[in-house]
This record gives C-alpha cells, sequence and structure tokens, in this order.
C-alpha cells in the first residue's frame, strides 16, 4: 500500500517534501501502469509529492525535467481523475487531492471495470464454444485423468441450453449443485437421478435439492456416470472414479445425435424407469424447452400426475412434405414405452390430432426438433388433499 496519507497534500508553505524515497517513487509508478495511468503521469504527482503537495508548472518543470506541453497535457489528466486539483491563482497552482480516497475509488472503478469486461468477453466466448459445437461434424473424445473429467463435465452442463439429463452418484453433487442451480436459472430443465443413495445420506433429496433440478429422483447403486446436454453431447464416464483417484481413469465424450439419442433412450428406459424417489419442482408459469422428445414425455407425465394443465409448442419436420412446421396445441396424449422404443405425444391443434415423434421419426406426422412445454393451471385442491404426492 502506498504510505502517503501523511504527507502534507493541502500545505500552503514553500517547504518541500524530499523525504521520497526510491521505493514508493517505484510503488506509485507502478500503481499507476495497473490503473491504466501513463507512467510519466506519475512523474508529476511524485513532483507534486516532493514539493509538499502543492506546485506551480515552473516548479513541477524544474523538478521532473519534463516539457511543458507534456506538463501541462499530464495535469490535465490527473485533474479528469480527481488525482490533482487547480487553485485559481497567478500562476495557476496545483495541488494533490487527498491521495486516500482518490486512489482507492480510482482503483475500485478499475476493478469494476475489469470484473464487467470479463463477464462480457466470457458470455461471448461460451456463446460462441456452444454455437461450434452445435454446429461441427460428430466428434468423439476420451477425456483422461480425474480433474479432466470433473471439469468436463462443469463444462457438458455450462453449454446446455435446453434440457440437462444427469444420473451421478450422491457424494458429487456438492460438486455439481452450483452449476446445476444456474441453469435452472436460466430456464434449463434440470433431470436429476443421484445414485448410491441410502438411508446415511437420503438427506440429499430434502428440498434444497429441488432449487437445482426440476425432476429429482434416486436409487441405491449405479454402474457409470452420465451427463446428456440438449441430445448434443454426451458424457460417460465409470463409476469407479468417484470413489478415488486410479490412474488411467478415462471418460467418453460424444457429439453425435445419433449417439446421443441412443444413451437418452437408454436413460429413459434403464435409469428412470428402476428410480426409486421421485420428487417434482413444477410451478405455473414454468415453460420449458426439450430436444429430445422422450425427455419432454417424462416432464408431461410428471405434470400430469400433479393434475396440471399444459399447453405444446412443436417445431419440426412434416415426415410427408419434409417441410418445417410449427404446431402449438393442448396435449391430447402421451405414448411413452421406453423399453419397446416407443416415444410419441398427441397434440391437439384445435379439432385436429397430430402424433409427434423425436429425432428421425418416421410413423409420427412431425418429426419434432423443439418441444416447449408451458405449465398454465394446476388444481391446488388436488395436491393440497394428496400431500403424499409432494
Amino acid at each position: 500500500m502506498l504510505e502517503t496519507d501523511n504527507l502534507i497534500y493541502y500545505s500552503y508553505n514553500r517547504t518541500k517534501c524530499d523525504k521520497v524515497s526510491s521505493s514508493l517513487e517505484r510503488e506509485i509508478e507502478e500503481l499507476f501502469d495497473e490503473l491504466g495511468i501513463n507512467r510519466i503521469y506519475s512523474k508529476i504527482y511524485i513532483g507534486l509529492i516532493k514539493l509538499g503537495g502543492k506546485g506551480t508548472v515552473e516548479d513541477l518543470i524544474k523538478h521532473t525535467g519534463l516539457s511543458r506541453s507534456l506538463m501541462y497535457k499530464g495535469l490535465k489528466e490527473l485533474e479528469k481523475l480527481g488525482l490533482v486539483l487547480s487553485l485559481a491563482t497567478k500562476p495557476k497552482t496545483y495541488v494533490l487531492s487527498p491521495p486516500k480516497e482518490n486512489l482507492k475509488r480510482l482503483v475500485k472503478n478499475k476493478v469494476k471495470s475489469l470484473i464487467e469486461r470479463t463477464e462480457h468477453v466470457t458470455s461471448i466466448i461460451e456463446s460462441a464454444l456452444i454455437t461450434h459445437i452445435g454446429s461441427i461434424e460428430p466428434v468423439y473424445s476420451t477425456i483422461d485423468g480425474w480433474n479432466n473429467i470433473i471439469n468436463m463435465v462443469h463444462f457438458v452442463i455450462k453449454s446446455a441450453k435446453h434440457e440437462i439429463l444427469m444420473f451421478i452418484p450422491v457424494n458429487f453433487v456438492n460438486e455439481y449443485i452450483v452449476d446445476l442451480a444456474e441453469a435452472r436459472s436460466r430456464g434449463v430443465y434440470v433431470d436429476l437421478t443421484i445414485s448410491n443413495i441410502s438411508s446415511m445420506n437420503s438427506r440429499i433429496m430434502d428440498k434444497d435439492l429441488l432449487k437445482v433440478a426440476t425432476i429429482v429422483r434416486a436409487r441405491p447403486y449405479g454402474s457409470r456416470l452420465i451427463v446428456i446436454a440438449d441430445n448434443r453431447m454426451v458424457l460417460l464416464a465409470p463409476l469407479a472414479w468417484v470413489s478415488g483417484e486410479p490412474l488411467g481413469i478415462r471418460a467418453l465424450l460424444a457429439e453425435d445425435l445419433d449417439v446421443t439419442f441412443i444413451f437418452t433412450s437408454y436413460y429413459h428406459g434403464r435409469i428412470i424407469s428402476s428410480s426409486l424417489v421421485i420428487r417434482r419442482n413444477i410451478n405455473v408459469g414454468d415453460k420449458y424447452t426439450f430436444v429430445n422428445i422422450g425427455t419432454a414425455l417424462d416432464f408431461i407425465q410428471h405434470a400430469k400426475k400433479y393434475k396440471y394443465e399444459l399447453l405444446a409448442k412443436v417445431r419440426g419436420l412434416d415426415n410427408i412434405t419434409k417441410r418445417q412446421v410449427i404446431l402449438e396445441g393442448s396435449i391430447y396424449d402421451v405414448i411413452l414405452k421406453p423399453h419397446k422404443g416407443i416415444f410419441s405425444l398427441l397434440i391437439d391443434t384445435g379439432g385436429i390430432i397430430y402424433t409427434i415423434g423425436g429425432y428421425r421419426a418416421f410413423i409420427e406426422d412431425i418429426s419434432a426438433q423443439e418441444v416447449t412445454i408451458e405449465v398454465t393451471d394446476p388444481i391446488q385442491d388436488y395436491l393440497s388433499k394428496n400431500s403424499n404426492l409432494q
């Protein structure tokens, strides 16, 4: 920290302050560098300190050796920054403003500016990465090492724009709970299944967990970790890595629609169907966009179980004309039989009922690319009378 508080910067005598050490000069120069202020101007600032906090242009030129034009330019900039004040005397006199308050103010403004710029730049970078990931050819990668796998799971969660399916051991919930909460805050549907649940750690299923997920499930065992984002990325890791840091541990990351579709079907067919505990966090006004039809249908079934009214908007491909279509209407029925590979949604658009399938569906009328579900009206009396469902 700069030891300038004891300097007499409002002194109105001509006593010079010659006890400015070279180390203090160096600290002032470095501080000006970090604040983005021209280092030459620090010489003017130091010159005023040596003059006892007050001096004319002529005094400062003698002490610094700077040219007159550079001196006037520097004093004008220091005045603008609030570090120097000018007195209406003849000749004009310059004095140091209180250094503690004004230097701290500049530091705070600089930090605030850096934080805002960093947030802006990182959002652009993340957006560019997400766009790039969605547009590249299928890619399959292996991820080696404990820390790399953990960090890649963070990345997959943060890159999700619409939905996340996650099967994770209970002892790693705290590692990702902040990321999942942030994802939910930006409207991402989070379907979380927690494995290795026992009576010892069943408290993980308390209400706080519902703040980070729409649907929460649990099961007493698990053989792997799975994270699926937007039917675009799937990360698969063996469960062995969560119990220690074994050498050579490896995970698979696939950025391929076909592969993620297969894994999502597996997720619905094996993991969801064997879940033991189901919690929900569904509220009037909630709106979710699903890329995978299976996830959308599973959510609809949950919402219907609690007597919520739902509206659907589907964007997809007409399987006869091969043209892009958008359908809106109420949900007529859901046909979800993962073990048979059946995932269909029936929508009443106002007298006409359409069947909606998922990725590359060909039997249904529409092959859905996005399904948006809006929760419109729960029957509160039903929920209050059946509190065990909550």
